[in-house]
């Protein structure tokens, strides 16, 4: 996640860290992004970032 924010923080936009987007709608060339707190964004990209990396279970694997 910091390197996705690193990265994200070189451009002008703004970042939303545990905002919930209720509705995401796109009208012609933008979409509309409306948040729990009232908020809405007009833009033309959206980058939904719902988790982390793939990761390991760390389980025991029996070998025969």
């Amino acid at each position: 996640m910091l390197k996705f924010e690193e990265q994200v923080r070189q451009f002008p936009i703004p970042l939303l860290i545990g905002e919930e987007v209720t509705k995401l709608r796109e009208d012609d060339n933008f979409f509309a992004v409306l948040t729990s707190n009232g908020k809405k964004f007009n833009c033309k990209a959206v980058i939904i970032a719902s988790g982390r990396r793939a990761r390991s279970l760390r389980c025991h694997v029996r070998k025969n």
